[in-house]
């Protein structure tokens, strides 16, 4: 969205409810949005490009999304050695970035 022309400058497909959270990627060389929503998917876009990278199905609707800037193991840690729902809310966003 153009503030000061007060237009749309894009749009991004995707999407089947209503988006509830965006965030964008705190590292500029990383141009990603991320978009939550009623349809259970947390989608990660490409700014540059404006496509879709990766859409990744949730099992409970969220309402809002973050983005972690570094995320590292501390020495010693497998990445299997986690347990519970903050195991798994790390390992998607490993998955979500990985390679990026």
């Amino acid at each position: 969205m153009d503030l000061k022309m007060r237009q749309m400058s894009a749009s991004l497909k995707g999407t089947l409810g209503s988006v509830r959270s965006l965030a964008r990627h705190p590292d500029p060389a990383k141009p990603f949005l991320l978009a939550c929503g009623l349809d259970r998917f947390l989608r990660v876009y490409d700014l540059k490009k404006r496509q879709q990278v990766c859409a990744v199905y949730l099992k409970q609707y969220l309402n809002t999304v973050d983005v972690m800037q570094d995320l590292q193991l501390e020495e010693g840690e497998e990445e299997g050695e986690e347990e519970g729902p903050e195991a798994t809310e790390a390992k998607r966003r490993k998955r979500a970035f990985k390679g990026q």
